[in-house]
């Protein structure tokens, strides 16, 4: 991996930031393979394309969903 890629990874900090999410939530999705990470020694980290591919993933919501439907 060039010094160029290494330095896109993302930390589970960097994670939260870009997802707005607290780091338990984080951990969970990592831990769940839900969001793929790797580690390197005791670290984890997560590439952009992985958080991207996640967010892809989730379910748009639809106004009938909201508290205001029922």
């Amino acid at each position: 991996m060039s010094e160029d890629n290494t330095a896109s990874l993302l930390t589970v900090a960097g994670v939260c930031e870009r997802l707005n999410i607290s780091r338990s939530v984080a951990y969970s999705l990592l831990n769940t393979g839900e969001l793929p990470s790797f580690r390197i020694g005791r670290l984890r980290r997560i590439s952009p394309q992985a958080v991207e591919d996640y967010v892809g993933r989730i379910p748009a919501s639809r106004p009938s969903d909201g508290p205001e439907a029922a």
